[in-house]
């Protein structure tokens, strides 16, 4: 038989055991993995340091913890990249920014020399969080369009995106560095939020890159984007290395990677006949680009007639996902010489392409029966 005091007392211990694990909900919720399936990490003995990617944060459901093409590159120049996955219904900010320094910390213990905290939404909201703490363990940030307080239409705390910001960038000190970016059309973002961090910032002596609205990216998820890890990717990298920032550090000093299209083993491009039109014969070759969506696209114009055209249509993955491959089509146009136009129309999506003066091409893609368009500048490839 159990004495009533013994009961009571295996009831209190239980009750106090309990609520020991639910007074740390974020730590016991979240889960530090390796940010790639296809090998281990190197280790810190070997590894340039440590990357944790932080995630967004989906309104009513789990968040999707697909790592950023641009960590790609991180992982290229040496660094071993884990992501922290955070169960949606204990992901608040002072629970996931503590569980993300107690991570940082455990790598430390372990031995990497550099760690690095880089972030997507409320991803990068909690590396800016944490980059101010006086026991933060990592000593640079990458953050693309941080925010925690939903857009303008779901919430009426909405400016605290910019107004909470500000007060994490005072609060970060050197040596720790910055790097941010900031996009046009995002409904999370209340504008201006670029200028004043730089300000803030630069004040305190931290030094930051701040990437403010860069042309051909748009949108609250464009970090996430192929695009955009073709873009920046050897930047955030260069930015990364565990030296002194320059003072003068652009990311227009790291040119953009090529993309891997895929294209068709046999492709042959065949020089264009003598009575082709001048504009059509300047489409021959391989043409490539971006839409503002992030997803690369190129155009091999390979064989051209009178006012007749073949060609492949190539595209990358837009974001990392397990159905997103990318793929390419061959394709049959006609050539309007009256508006030196290149057009395929023949399947259900329209393409359009037109020379410009520059040399490049202007480039229209568009599904039938919608009125959207997907518009963009191809420039030569070969």
């Amino acid at each position: 038989m159990i004495r009533r005091g013994a009961l009571q007392g295996s009831i209190l211990a239980a009750l106090i055991a309990a609520a020991f694990v639910l007074s740390s909900p974020a730590r016991a919720q979240t889960e530090l993995l390796p940010a790639y399936d296809d090998k281990p990490p190197a280790g810190p003995a070997k590894a340039k340091g440590a990357v944790i990617w932080n995630h967004g944060l989906s309104r009513l459901s789990e968040s999707e913890a697909n790592t950023p093409f641009y960590a790609d590159a991180l992982r290229a120049a040496g660094w071993d990249v884990f992501k922290l996955t955070r169960k949606w219904a204990s992901d608040r900010v002072y629970d996931s920014t503590e569980a993300l320094m107690a991570e940082g910390r455990k790598l430390r213990a372990q031995g990497y020399k550099h760690l690095v905290s880089a972030g997507q939404s409320f991803g990068g909201w909690i590396s800016y969080n944490a980059a101010g703490k006086s026991d933060n363990p990592f000593e640079a940030i990458v953050a693309t369009a941080p925010a925690a307080h939903g857009t303008l239409a779901s919430n009426s705390n909405w400016r605290l995106n910019a107004d909470n910001l500000y007060g994490f960038a005072r609060d970060v000190k050197p040596p720790v560095k910055v790097l941010t970016f900031f996009f046009d059309k995002d409904d999370y973002d209340p504008g201006g939020r670029g200028v004043e961090v730089r300000r803030l910032l630069s004040a305190r002596g931290v030094p930051n890159a701040i990437i403010d609205y860069p042309p051909g990216f748009t949108g609250h998820g464009a970090g996430g984007s192929m695009a955009f890890a073709l873009m920046y990717g050897r930047c955030i990298a260069a930015f990364l290395e565990p030296i002194p920032l320059r003072q003068d550090f652009s990311c227009a000093a790291y040119p953009a990677a090529k993309a891997n299209f895929p294209l068709p083993k046999d492709l042959k491009i065949v020089p264009a006949p003598a009575e082709a039109p001048s504009a059509l014969a300047a489409m021959v070759g391989r043409w490539q680009g971006w839409y503002d969506s992030g997803r690369p696209v190129m155009l091999v114009v390979h064989e051209v007639g009178k006012d007749r055209a073949l060609a492949i249509y190539s595209t990358t993955a837009q974001y990392r996902n397990a159905t997103d491959k990318g793929n390419f089509t061959r394709r049959r146009g006609e050539f309007d010489a009256s508006k030196s136009v290149l057009r395929f129309s023949e399947t259900d999506t329209f393409l359009e392409y037109k020379l410009r003066s520059d040399g490049n091409l202007d480039a229209t893609w568009q599904r039938k029966g919608s009125a959207s368009k997907l518009v963009t500048i191809l420039t030569k490839a070969d």
